[in-house]
């Protein structure tokens, strides 16, 4: 069990928050994303129209599980794409 959790400042002001809550065995039981124009207006996004993945992980020795550190994403919707290397 767990969760994953991406917050992103954009360049154009925009902010994008994407989160996703795990069962043990790995799989997602709930999904969200939510990206808030400059103005303060927030946008949810549908499932549909969004994905994230894990592009790199990391396993502390007290872990069961490896935890994502950097991700990517793509949203049709908002017409944004991001990938961390952190």
């Amino acid at each position: 069990m767990g969760w994953d959790w991406f917050s992103l400042a954009l360049d154009d002001g925009r902010d994008l928050m994407i989160y996703l809550l795990r069962r043990a065995d790995g799989g997602v039981d709930h999904r969200s994303a939510t990206l808030v124009r400059a103005d303060g207006k927030p946008r949810y996004l549908a499932p549909e129209d969004w994905s994230v993945r894990a592009t790199a992980t990391w396993k502390s020795p007290f872990a069961v599980r490896s935890i994502p550190r950097a991700g990517s994403s793509r949203s049709r919707a908002s017409g944004c794409a991001w990938r961390s290397s952190q």
